[in-house]
Formats: C-alpha cells, structure tokens, sequence
C-alpha cells in the first residue's frame, strides 16, 4: 500500500521518486520506514524536494558515520551509535525557537 501511495504522490516528481531509490541511502533498520509515511505528507512540490534534500544529507552523513536510528518529529531526525542527533535540512539558518530545542532530546 506504501509503495503505491508513494508512486501517486502528486506533489513527487520523478526525480524525487527516483532519489528515493538511490544506492547510497541508509539501510533498513529502526525508523527507516517511517521516512515513506513522513515524505507522504507532501502537499508540494516545493515541500516534497525539501523532505528529498533532507533525506539525501542524511544519506551523505550517513557514509561517513552510520546512521543507526531514524525519528521522524515533525521533521527527519536521524541518531548514531553513539547518540549524535543529526537534523539534516537543506537551509543556510535555523532560529532557535522552542520547538528546535525539543528536537535534542526527540531522538
């Protein structure tokens, strides 16, 4: 049902589609399938290549330490073995407001 939900989504193009299928994305493991429910929400195509761009720093960070939990809390979190809290997002600045400061103990 995901799979197709997926390939419908109106707001992924298909190079969003195909970025999901890349080769150097995280394994399975813990959270990772939440990734597909967090990216159906989508009501853009704007939004949609955000969520796409995210995923693919997460998928960067993960080459060079693992990413061995993924949370999703209102945006993609993922966590290393040793606790490291990545948030990846694709901006040049984030305000510290207090829904940024729950992100740090959200994973």
């Amino acid at each position: 049902m995901a799979r197709t939900s997926y390939i419908r989504q109106p707001s992924f193009t298909h190079t969003i589609r195909l970025a999901g299928r890349q080769p150097d994305r995280p394994r399975p493991g813990p959270g990772r399938s939440d990734v597909i429910d967090w990216a159906l929400t989508s009501t853009s195509e704007t939004q949609s290549r955000f969520m796409a761009g995210s995923v693919a720093i997460l998928a960067r960070h993960h080459q060079a330490m693992p990413i061995t939990k993924i949370r999703v809390a209102g945006t993609i979190l993922g966590e290393t073995a040793d606790g490291v809290v990545v948030v990846p997002a694709a901006v040049d600045y984030v305000s510290w407001t207090e829904r940024v400061a729950r992100l740090r103990g959200a994973a």
